[in-house]
């Protein structure tokens, strides 16, 4: 019948279009009305129909109703399925039998057996001489063999699937596959060969018929944004993949996107939202790996470590358990700074076993993200004289700046003036110029200042006009790249106040970094005081206060450092001068600190070295 040749050229909707009006339908009909729902992913629709197929005796309905148990995460039901409803041996159905046994198995945190029983459905198929069968079911073990850290075999796996999946009549198989390449590339491969196919598989989005087959790529689509800092484009795409799932029904897509929504929001300081988030994740037997981890990046957020840390623990162990390379080292992580921020004293030992996994694993790329996160540990890390060689590769950028608990509708910016200077919204950099920055500071600062005030201070030197048009164009700069309502004015109008407006939040590093020297958090010092605040402005607000930090950052560090000399911990003294100065490498009173401690060190070559650096520098040594 028509219906049948449709459904083997994957034209599901048209079946659906063929069938729905129809009565009655023969055991068959119903069958490939109710697999046609399921692999467009609606299934609450295929549900009914794949029952009533399978009380009319169906074989192949009972084999697709044990899939559509699954995907609803109702795993323990399809357990069950299975067992009572076993096709005969020998034949396709047994096959896929057991390749979505084995799914199930793997989705319910049993990792061993599912891939073993997937691995013997892809033999079957080939004993049959079904390469298209044993090909999708590759596609299925390629993507665990990836979940569970077996990455090489899954590379192998999918090098030579590859160039036998067409893209046409069909294109879901190949997408699948693409979809699962790229999630292996997303954790560490090249990046041309990543954008290659990420190509591949936005144009073959467009000739598929199932939206559920669009939603793994999209998902990678939203990690690589992540990745890349690029906040917003990732929360974008999964609003987009959160308005798909609502109408696929699918447990895991849902799980997916809830869990990446509720760590995105707590990332920004939503916390509210995050939790949110996480009470829309279908529950099931037990939370995943990677709910367990977003539960401890909010608990830790609060600073409720008795929270984070068993959460991190528990997110590491079923992550490793599962062999989820990329999650566990991401877990461990943070762990350690979780430690670290409640002041336990195994933290720098945890520290040291995230280190090596991460280094011995080479998925530093893929965690540039969790490294700037988690920034104060790791320059404890390389404050430590013996961790410090094992910290250094892992050195992260500029972390970000905590926010404190923000509304669902407030976001995030985030002015850094202590090094290069930026502005980030919701953790991604925008295009701002360094004085359109040192503005918003001077906003952030003293909110009310008028357009005479902004000149004064920042162009004290220009002449009337140029000054003006400089503020002009950096008001224009911050409406174009924060929206026409970024800044609020009050007041006459040749006397406009202006403000930034309320739905921002704004943190700034130079206030971060004043709170790290009350308070004595060495590590957060150094890694927040990248630099001399608004290097290259010149006017005589931003002198003063460069002048100002660097004076009292410098005296805080030589403070420390003389300490610890004095206590003979001339190593660790040392250790600090020399990591505060890599990135102020002009401070000469530091220098001679650092010197100071070298000498009282048994090590010619740490001496020779501090007294190179330090002439090097200008120092007379």
């Amino acid at each position: 019948m028509q219906a049948e040749h449709d459904f083997s050229q994957g034209r599901y909707p048209q079946v659906i279009s063929d069938l729905s009006d129809t009565r009655p339908l023969s055991p068959r009909a119903w069958a490939l009305l109710g697999i046609s729902h399921l692999r467009l992913g609606q299934l609450h629709d295929a549900e009914p129909v794949l029952q009533r197929a399978l009380a009319l005796g169906d074989a192949e309905a009972a084999v697709e109703y044990g899939n559509l148990l699954r995907a609803q995460g109702r795993f323990a039901d399809a357990n069950r399925h299975f067992a009572a409803h076993e096709p005969e041996p020998g034949t396709e159905l047994h096959a896929r039998w057991r390749r979505w046994m084995g799914v199930t198995a793997f989705q319910a945190g049993y990792v061993e057996d599912g891939i073993d029983s997937v691995e013997r459905a892809a033999r079957a198929y080939l004993a049959l001489g079904n390469e298209d069968g044993a090909a999708r079911t590759s596609v299925s073990l390629a993507r665990m063999l990836v979940r569970s850290g077996h990455t090489d075999r899954a590379a192998r796996l999918y090098r030579s699937l590859l160039p036998t999946l067409p893209a046409e009549p069909n294109p879901l198989p190949r997408l699948t596959a693409l979809a699962g390449w790229l999630d292996l590339l997303l954790a560490g491969g090249d990046e041309a060969s990543r954008d290659e196919v990420m190509r591949e598989a936005t144009a073959l989005l467009r000739a598929t018929p199932s939206e559920h087959a669009r939603l793994p790529v999209m998902a990678c689509l939203a990690q690589l944004h992540a990745r890349e800092g690029h906040a917003r484009q990732s929360a974008a795409v999964l609003q987009d993949m959160l308005t798909l799932t609502v109408g696929l029904q699918g447990y895991e897509a849902r799980a997916w996107v809830h869990a990446h929504l509720a760590e995105h929001h707590a990332r920004q300081g939503r916390l509210s939202e995050a939790h949110a988030q996480l009470r829309e994740v279908p529950q099931v037997d037990r939370p995943s790996a990677h709910v367990r981890f977003v539960q401890g990046l909010i608990a830790a957020r609060q600073g409720l470590w008795s929270k984070a840390r068993p959460a991190f623990e528990g997110a590491l162990q079923q992550a490793t358990d599962e062999r989820r390379a990329l999650l566990a080292a991401r877990a461990h992580l943070h762990l350690a700074s979780a430690l670290y921020a409640d002041a336990q004293p195994e933290a720098l030992e945890v520290l040291e076993e995230a280190a090596d996994r991460l280094l011995r694993l080479d998925l530093t790329p893929a965690l540039h993200t969790d490294l700037a996160d988690c920034a104060e540990v790791l320059y404890a890390g390389l404050m430590d004289p013996y961790l410090a060689a094992l910290a250094a590769p892992l050195r992260p950028g500029r972390g970000p700046l905590r926010a404190r608990a923000l509304q669902a509708d407030t976001l995030h910016l985030e002015l850094i003036t202590l090094g290069r200077p930026a502005v980030r919204l919701e953790g991604e950099t925008l295009p701002v110029s360094p004085d359109t920055t040192a503005l918003l500071v001077l906003l952030a600062q003293k909110p009310g200042l008028t357009r005479s005030d902004l000149e004064r201070l920042l162009y004290p030197d220009k002449a009337p006009t140029a000054a003006t048009a400089a503020v002009k164009a950096h008001l224009q700069e911050v409406r174009r790249s924060l929206g026409e309502v970024a800044l609020q004015r009050s007041g006459p109008y040749h006397e406009q106040q202006y403000r930034i407006a309320p739905h921002l939040a704004v943190t700034v590093d130079a206030d971060v970094l004043e709170s790290a020297l009350l308070s004595g958090r060495t590590p957060l010092v150094l890694a927040t005081c990248q630099g001399p605040f608004l290097q290259d402005h010149s006017s005589d607000w931003a002198t003063e206060q460069r002048e100002h930090i660097q004076s009292k950052v410098s005296a805080y560090v030589m403070a420390e450092a003389a300490t610890t000399r004095r206590r003979q911990a001339y190593l660790e003294a040392e250790q600090l001068c020399s990591t505060y100065l890599s990135a102020h490498p002009d401070d000469l009173a530091v220098h001679a600190e650092r010197v100071a401690a070298a000498r009282g060190l048994r090590d010619p070559l740490k001496r020779q070295t501090a007294e190179v650096r330090a002439r090097q520098a200008g120092l007379d040594v």
